[in-house]
């Protein structure tokens, strides 16, 4: 009797726990600019219909709105930076945000451009990241 109690307090501990990462295996996860246009290319891949895209990033978590002739640059605006950044002009694309804990009283602010061709199929990925915090 007290090791069935035993595996029912451990089962206990352990199933919150387990449910929590089946919730967040949906949400891409990046701790970085590059590793989120990986995990974005790899789930939207150029090619793909811009409702399959929209389908899987919102179910990724993220808000998704439709920009029509618009520009989005991946320039988070920091002084001195000699990073290359991309851009794009008079385009079509799917404009999509998420913002997620980074830890004690700091934000990733993720804004994805997944731009799209006339024939509705996803031509190039841009990500903008910015972190908000002191």
């Amino acid at each position: 009797m007290e090791s069935t109690l035993r595996y029912i307090a451990i089962a206990l501990l352990v199933l919150p726990f387990a449910s929590c990462r089946s919730i967040s295996q949906s949400r891409l996860r990046a701790d970085n600019q590059d590793e989120m246009l990986t995990a974005v290319r790899t789930v939207v891949p150029i090619g793909t219909s811009i409702g399959a895209a929209r389908a899987q990033m919102e179910h990724s978590g993220f808000d998704c709105k439709v920009i029509e002739n618009g520009s989005f640059s991946e320039d988070p605006g920091f002084i001195g930076s000699d990073r290359e950044y991309r851009n794009v002009d008079n385009a079509n694309f799917l404009e999509c945000r998420r913002n997620e804990s980074a830890g004690l009283l700091v934000s990733h602010l993720w804004t994805v451009a997944i731009v799209y061709d006339d024939d509705d199929t996803v031509s190039d990925v841009l990500v903008l990241h910015r972190m908000e915090g002191p």
